[in-house]
């Protein structure tokens, strides 16, 4: 470079995708002096008025006060005496954007995280006070939040200010800045027998635990048994051993239950894709009595198996159409795996069921 006087023009000319931001339409000059020794000094100065700066700052606005872009805050609190405030705690978090250019920025816990991000889903960690922010939402954007782990562990896990469920996933889109709290709260009364009698909430631990009481009151051969996230019971029927899951099966609020976790074979409960139900053990409490301890049975045959050949196919709604036309008879172990809505009678309305178990296999 030969010594003189080199003049640029500076401008900003990336948007980047981010919605809500009026980027800055300045330009600065800067001239750069190169000296015979080879030594160089530059300056800066404003294309607009000529007056020298002591730097060149382009100032970008973000338009959050409009109304048209929104905040997403995900927070996470951790309570109950038994709740370990430094655990991390797993989340998958996905921006579903109207506008593929898209990009968001995140902080967590008021420092930058993400510096550009185009909302597909992504890990993060979050303990009890932490919380992470995604700028930029509007109205045509929508999210998909997921805690990983939502009630395990002993955990209750509840989410405030959007549409959830109970594995744990929070959705929705927002017309004002908006903070999805999560709170996990485990508490020792949640763990006891009694809890699920005497409390307004409790845990799959209390829940189990309840229903082996039931199951013994009513003398019906039951174990309690659960992963090292999660515990339900077996139950034996007749001939037969299922799984019962009442806790999967309570939804929210008063009176919403279902059935989708009664009487499982071990293959069906696996089937269901979690991972809590992947394996399982005996877990022990000096109030119960169980008749066998090891190895304990297995639920072998699914509701509606009823030749018994671990499939549940048009064989078996031939052999249950048959007993409704008394062409034929069941045995009890049949008529165990016949009464597929759970009414203690076998007629068409099981017939029906069954017929839809086939189909949507």
């Amino acid at each position: 470079m030969e010594p003189g006087i080199y003049r640029y023009v500076i401008k900003e000319t990336s948007t980047s995708g981010f919605e809500g931001i009026a980027y800055s339409t300045e330009k600065k000059i800067l001239d750069i002096y190169k000296y015979s020794d080879d030594s160089f000094d530059y300056r800066f100065f404003d294309e607009a008025t000529g007056d020298k700066l002591s730097e060149a700052n382009f100032t970008n606005t973000y338009n959050h006060a409009e109304g048209q872009i929104q905040d997403l805050t995900v927070s996470k609190t951790v309570t109950g005496k038994l709740g370990n405030l430094s655990k991390e705690f797993a989340f998958n978090i996905a921006i579903n954007s109207s506008n593929n250019d898209e990009v968001y920025y995140v902080t967590k816990n008021g420092e930058p995280a993400i510096e550009q991000w185009n909302g597909s889903s992504t890990a993060i960690t979050l303990k009890s006070g932490d919380s992470v922010t995604i700028y930029g939402l509007s109205a045509n954007d929508s999210y998909t939040i997921t805690e990983v782990e939502a009630n395990a562990n002993g955990y209750t896990t509840s989410i405030a200010n959007a549409d959830s469920s109970k594995d744990g996933t929070a959705t929705g889109k927002i017309t004002a800045d908006t903070n999805v709290s999560y709170t996990n709260t485990k508490d020792a009364k949640n763990h006891v027998d009694y809890s699920a009698f005497l409390y307004s909430t409790t845990v799959c631990d209390g829940y189990a635990r309840a229903y082996q009481h039931l199951m013994q009151a009513a003398n019906i051969e039951s174990y309690n048994i659960g992963s090292q996230t999660h515990a339900w019971n077996m139950i034996k029927l007749g001939n037969h051993y299922f799984h019962v899951d009442v806790t999967w099966d309570d939804g929210t609020g008063t009176g919403n239950y279902g059935y989708g976790y009664f009487l499982l074979s071990d293959n069906e409960i696996k089937a269901k894709g979690e991972t809590v139900h992947a394996s399982w053990g005996l877990i022990t409490s000096p109030l119960f009595n169980y008749q066998y301890f090891w190895p304990w049975p297995s639920a072998t045959y699914a509701m509606g198996d009823l030749n018994m050949d671990s499939t549940v196919d048009n064989q078996d709604v031939k052999i249950l159409q048959d007993y409704i036309l008394a062409k034929i008879t069941l045995n009890s172990s049949q008529a165990t795996l016949s009464d597929l809505n759970f009414d203690g009678q076998i007629n068409g309305v099981d017939l029906s069921a069954l017929r839809q178990k086939v189909l949507l296999q």
